[in-house]
């Protein structure tokens, strides 16, 4: 009895060494990824940041400290990415006013357009009504179906490999789906669908989404 009860003594002993062993080897990963990840979160390094903070969270669910710094760099990312868009939109309508002023109205057209994918504002839409009421005047056209200027595009590649099979796969789906070149052929884009106006193409955009999580409108003349 005295052997049995020494052998259980030696294993609780052992079980315990070892828990608390474990214990101090996830303390320190933890406390070593809070240190790599604080040095970049004071460098604004915050993808390297939220990969550590989330590495230490793994280990110390329960801490606050992880979380709070997550939550702070998703809400620091979240606003850079509107400042971001913000300075692209004011970008492109500084460009579109230009094209405008110097009565370049095509290229006007398609640098309104994009401003819209990043900001929607009702001056560019004034100004595309008005190119469009113009263009038409003055080239006393009627837009036919074949020759819709306004695409929704769902995707954008660098290996025109990869748009190709997007645009099969949508074609398959009964959409009238093809390519366009962009940015002077580094990119091949995937165009869903179609329209004679930019109403009618943001009309559509919602549906888009369930194609591409962030699908845009262009302009365009084939």
């Amino acid at each position: 009895m005295k052997s049995f009860n020494s052998i259980a003594l030696t294993l609780l002993i052992t079980f315990a060494s070892f828990t608390i062993t474990s214990c101090n080897t996830k303390t320190k990963e933890y406390n070593k990824y809070l240190t790599e990840a604080d040095v970049f979160f004071e460098k604004e390094n915050y993808n390297d940041a939220l990969r550590l903070y989330k590495a230490a969270a793994k280990i110390k669910p329960d801490e606050k400290y992880p979380s709070d710094r997550i939550n702070e760099i998703n809400k620091i990312k979240k606003l850079d990415a509107e400042k971001l868009a913000e300075e692209n939109y004011y970008r492109e309508i500084e460009m579109a006013d230009n094209f405008y002023d110097n009565e370049e109205y095509q290229s006007a057209l398609e640098a309104y357009t994009r401003a819209l994918y990043f900001k929607t504002e009702q001056y560019p839409k004034d100004r595309i009504d008005e190119i469009e009421l113009m263009l038409a005047e003055v080239t006393e056209e009627v837009v036919e179906n074949t020759n819709y200027t306004y695409h929704i595009i769902v995707g954008s590649f660098e290996i025109e490999s990869n748009a190709e099979r997007m645009m099969q796969k949508l074609k398959d789906d009964g959409f009238d789906s093809r390519l366009v070149s962009r940015f002077d052929g580094e990119y091949t884009a995937v165009i869903l669908s179609s329209y004679p106006t930019i109403h009618d193409a943001y009309n559509d955009l919602t549906d888009a989404k369930a194609h591409a999580e962030h699908p845009w409108v262009i302009y365009k003349k084939f």
